[in-house]
C-alpha cells in the first residue's frame, strides 16, 4: 500500500482508493492452534472485514526475559493467523509497542519491573535505553521471516500500516509516576540551561517552555524512530500519537504518512478498581448529542493525508450501541476516510472459544447486537457505500504557530461534518495552502491562522465560542438552504443521503448497497427501498445488498432490524441500568420490537423472507403482502413463534412465481 494523492491505494493500482473496515484481536487472541486459526479467519471474512488490527500482543510474542527477544512459539501461532487471514483477502495494521511489560533490570535505570505501560511510553521520548529496548523488539518482529508466507512482516503486502507507539502521546504520559515526572523534570532543566532560558517566575511562561521542551523531545524521537523503521526496509505508511483530536496534535502529526486517532462512545467508567466491576454506564444514544463519536474526529483530519480510526466502539451495556456502527460508517464515507478499524473481536481466547461467555465491554464476541450491527458499518463504509461529500471546509494553522496542548477545535467545526467534508491543513510559512480543489472555503479556528494562506477562498471564524458558523455558511451560499436547524438538531448532509435529527433521536443513510433507518417507537421514516412504521421498541433497521447489485436490483439481501440485548440476570444498580453491578449468563435476552416494513423492488421483483437465527440459518418463512402501488408490506417482530428474531434473509424469487 502507499500514499498518493491523500489517499491509500495499492501501488499498482493508481486511481482507485481504498476502504478498510475491522476489527481488533487483543491480549492472547491471537495466539492460537492451526484449527482455531483457520476459523478464526473465516469469521473475520464473514463479517466482511478486510483489515484486522494486531493488538496488546507484543507481550505476548517475547520472552520472559529479555522481553525483545521472540518466543518462537507464540511467534509461529501469530504467524499462521496473519497467513490465514492473507489467504482470506485481510489485511493487517498493528503498532510496535503496546503494552509490552519488563521485568527489574531489563531498563537499567528503573527501579523494579516496569510494568506500568504509560511510564514505559514515557521514558521512551528521553531515555535511550528505552529506545534501544524499542528498536530490539521492533527489528525482531518486523525481519523475522514468517514460513508460510514465505516473507517477513515488513516486505508482505499484507502489512499496510504502522504505528509506532500505541496512545504514545508525549503530553499524555510524561507525568506517568513519580519517576517519570522527576526524570522529566530534570531533562527540562537540562534543556533550559542549554538554551539559557528563565521564566522570570511566570507560572505561564514556564508552561509554555515546557510544552516546547515536549515538542522538540517528542519530534526528535520520533525522527529516529521513522529513520530506523524505514532502514529495515519497511515500506508501508507510518504515523504515531493515535489517539486526541486538538490543533497541537494536528501540528504535530504534519510529518507522518497517514493520521490515525481512537474515539468511543459511552466508554466504561469505573466505581472502584479499574477494569472491574461495578462499571458506570451512560444509557443514553450518540445522535441525541450525548457523545462526540465520530463526529468529534473530523476536524483532526489532515488533508492531503490518508485518515484512520483503528478504535472505535458504543460500548456495552449502552442500549443504544446497536446505532454506533451505522453511524461511523455512514460519516466515515461521507468524510472520505481511510479506515475504521472497531475495537475488539475479542481480548484474549475464552472469548470467542468457549460458550457462555458475556464478559467485556468491547468484545464483539461476548455483544450479539453489536456484532449483529458491524454488518451495517461495514457496507456503509464499503466502496458502493456512502460517497465522500463533494465540497470540504478546511481549518487553516500556521507550521510555525505556536499552540498549547490543552487548546480545542471549535465544536461546530465537527458538526459541520455532518454535512460536508472537513479537516485541517498546515501551512508552511509564506506559501499558500495547498487545499484539494473540492475546498470551498476555509476556517479560522482563531489561533495560528496563516494570514494570507487562503488566497481568494473566503475565511470563515470558528474562534471557541461561536456558535454560527454553519448558519453563516449557509446564508453566504455555500451550503444548501434546509440541511442545518439549530434548534432541532437536524443535520443533512450534501447530497441529502445521510439526515440526522437529534430532537427526534432518529437517523437515516441511504446507499446503493445499503440502507439504514434509526427511530423510536411511534414514528415513520422511509428510504428509497425502505420505509418503516415503527411500533414498539427503538429500532435499527436496514437492508444490505449481499450480491454486489443495488438493493432495488439484488437477488439477497440481508435484513436486519436491532433493539438491545443483554445477559440474562444481568445484574444493574437500579432500573436506569446506569451501574453494572454482573455480568449475567446466556442466552443473551433481546428487548422487544415491532414495525411494518415497506419494501420497493425493480418493478415486479418478488421476494421470499425467510427469519433467521443470528448464525444465519433459517427459522421459518415470513409472508409479505404486495400493494397496488407495487411495493412490498413486510410484518417485524422480534419475538416469533419459532424463537427470537434479529435478522432476515430476502431471496429473489424468478417473475410469475409465488
Amino acid at each position: 500500500m502507499v500514499v498518493r494523492n491523500g489517499r491509500f491505494e495499492f501501488r499498482d493500482r493508481p486511481g482507485v482508493a481504498l476502504r478498510f473496515y475491522g476489527t481488533n484481536l487483543c491480549s492472547a487472541g491471537p495466539f492460537v492452534d492451526r484449527k482455531w486459526a483457520e476459523r478464526l479467519a473465516d469469521r473475520m471474512a464473514q463479517y466482511g472485514f478486510n483489515i484486522f488490527r494486531l493488538h496488546h500482543h507484543d507481550g505476548g510474542l517475547g520472552r520472559k526475559s529479555p522481553t525483545y527477544e521472540l518466543d518462537p512459539f507464540k511467534v509461529d501461532q501469530v504467524d499462521y493467523l496473519v497467513y490465514c487471514l492473507k489467504q482470506r483477502g485481510i489485511y493487517l495494521t498493528t503498532d510496535l509497542y503496546i503494552s509490552r511489560r519488563l521485568p527489574a533490570g531489563e531498563i537499567p535505570e528503573y527501579p523494579g519491573k516496569l510494568t506500568d505501560i504509560t511510564a514505559y511510553k514515557a521514558l521512551f521520548w528521553v531515555l535511550d535505553s528505552v529506545y534501544e529496548n524499542w528498536k530490539a523488539h521492533a527489528r525482531n518482529y518486523l525481519t523475522h521471516v514468517n514460513p508460510y508466507t514465505k516473507l517477513a512482516i515488513k516486505d508482505d503486502p499484507v502489512l499496510v500500516s504502522i504505528n509506532l507507539v500505541n496512545e504514545g502521546n508525549i503530553k499524555s504520559c510524561w507525568s506517568a509516576n513519580a519517576f517519570t515526572r522527576k526524570l522529566y523534570n530534570e531533562r527540562f532543566e537540562e534543556w533550559r540551561r542549554a538554551r539559557n532560558l528563565s521564566d522570570g517566575g511566570n507560572p505561564g511562561e514556564r508552561n509554555r517552555q515546557f510544552e516546547r521542551f515536549l515538542t522538540e523531545t517528542y519530534e526528535k524521537r520520533y525522527a529516529q524512530m521513522v529513520k530506523f523503521v524505514r532502514s529495515l526496509g519497511v515500506r508501508c505508511p507510518l504515523s504515531d500519537q493515535n489517539m486526541g483530536a486538538t490543533p497541537k496534535l494536528s501540528l504535530m502529526r504534519r510529518d507522518y504518512d497517514y493520521v490515525d486517532t481512537h474515539g468511543y462512545s459511552s466508554h466504561p467508567r469505573f466505581a472502584g478498581r479499574s477494569w472491574q466491576l461495578p462499571s458506570l454506564v451512560t444509557q443514553k444514544s450518540a445522535i441525541a448529542g450525548q457523545f462526540a463519536v465520530p463526529w468529534h474526529l473530523a476536524s483532526s483530519r489532515l488533508f492531503g493525508k490518508p485518515f484512520t480510526v483503528t478504535e472505535f466502539d458504543y460500548a456495552k451495556p449502552n442500549r443504544f450501541r446497536a446505532e454506533g456502527p451505522a453511524l461511523i460508517g455512514a460519516y466515515a464515507g461521507l468524510q472520505g476516510w481511510d479506515m475504521l478499524v472497531q475495537f475488539a473481536y475479542s481480548h484474549g481466547t475464552e472469548n470467542y472459544q468457549k460458550e457462555g461467555r458475556t464478559r467485556n465491554h468491547f468484545d464483539l464476541s461476548t455483544d450479539l447486537v453489536k456484532s449483529l450491527a458491524q454488518r451495517i458499518g461495514v457496507a456503509l463504509f464499503s466502496p458502493a457505500g456512502i460517497q465522500p461529500a463533494t465540497k470540504g471546509f478546511a481549518a487553516l494553522l500556521a507550521a510555525d504557530g505556536k499552540i498549547p496542548f490543552d487548546t480545542n477545535y471549535n465544536v461546530e467545526l465537527s458538526q459541520l461534518g455532518q454535512i460536508a467534508r472537513v479537516g485541517t491543513l498546515v501551512v508552511p510559512p509564506g506559501t499558500l495552502a495547498a487545499l484539494p480543489e473540492d475546498v470551498a472555503a476555509v476556517i479560522d479556528i482563531g489561533t495560528a491562522f496563516p494570514r494570507g494562506a487562503a488566497g481568494k477562498l473566503p475565511v470563515f471564524n470558528a474562534a471557541p465560542g461561536r456558535k454560527t458558523l454553519i448558519q453563516e455558511l449557509i446564508d453566504a451560499g455555500y451550503l444548501e438552504k434546509g440541511c442545518y436547524d439549530a434548534a432541532s438538531g437536524f443535520y443533512r448532509s450534501l447530497g441529502g443521503a445521510i439526515e440526522l435529527n437529534r430532537s427526534k433521536q432518529t437517523f437515516r443513510a441511504l446507499s446503493d448497497a445499503c440502507e439504514v433507518l434509526i427511530l423510536p417507537a411511534g414514528r415513520k421514516m422511509s428510504g428509497s427501498f425502505l420505509a418503516v412504521d415503527n411500533k414498539v421498541g427503538r429500532a435499527v433497521i436496514a437492508a444490505i445488498s449481499a450480491d454486489g447489485k443495488k438493493l432495488r436490483d439484488s437477488d439477497r439481501i440481508l435484513l436486519l432490524h436491532l433493539t438491545d440485548t443483554q445477559a440474562t440476570k444481568a445484574k444493574f444498580a437500579s432500573p436506569e441500568m446506569e451501574q453494572l453491578d454482573g455480568w449475567g449468563t446466556t442466552p443473551f435476552l433481546a428487548a422487544r420490537g415491532e414495525a411494518v416494513l415497506t419494501l420497493a423492488p425493480a418493478d415486479g421483483r418478488n421476494y421470499r423472507v425467510y427469519a433467521v437465527d443470528t448464525a444465519g440459518k433459517r427459522l421459518g418463512e415470513v409472508k409479505t403482502l404486495r400493494a397496488k402501488d407495487g411495493k412490498l408490506t413486510l410484518p417485524l417482530r422480534v419475538f416469533q413463534p419459532f424463537g427470537t428474531v434479529l435478522a432476515y434473509e430476502l431471496e429473489a424469487v424468478a417473475s410469475g412465481q409465488k
